[in-house]
């Protein structure tokens, strides 16, 4: 059907068409926002002098100086970005005393997942500096202990 230009049914033709986009368009804005992806993700991550385990329920991190652990499942969303709370226990140089306890502190830990690449920030919350990461899938680190 060809609808001539300027006549009352080509303007009711086009307010549809644009209505149609319009509503089409934020239909797929919506579902590319980032929205929680099923399942956690899993696996071993290893560089930068840190290496980390994900599983099922949280995660484990062990640093040339340090270990963590993530007290929850890492969920990313659909730009592969996430952020989970756990614990950092910094480790020192030279032999433990008996008496010696480990301060752990309260950390979040967020990042990016692109590929078989994870970039981890871990901020230790009474702490103003941002330690960032640049781990591989499926690689691991030989550590070197400040103990």
């Amino acid at each position: 059907m060809f609808l001539a230009v300027r006549t009352p049914e080509f303007y009711s033709f086009i307010r549809h068409v644009l209505a149609v986009a319009i509503i089409g368009g934020s239909l797929v804005a919506t579902s590319s926002e980032a929205g929680e992806v099923a399942g956690p993700i899993v696996g071993a991550w290893g560089g930068d002098r840190l290496n980390l385990i994900l599983g099922v329920e949280g995660g484990k991190l062990d640093y040339d100086c340090g270990s963590g652990s993530i007290n929850e499942p890492v969920r990313i969303d659909s730009l592969g970005r996430f952020t989970v709370r756990g614990a950092h226990t910094p480790h020192h140089a030279g032999p433990e005393l008996t008496d010696w306890a480990a301060t752990t502190r309260a950390a979040t830990y967020d990042g990016r997942v692109f590929g078989a690449v994870l970039e981890l920030r871990v901020l230790i919350d009474d702490e103003a500096i941002v330690r960032s990461y640049r781990l591989d899938k499926n690689h691991k680190v030989k550590l070197i202990r400040c103990r």
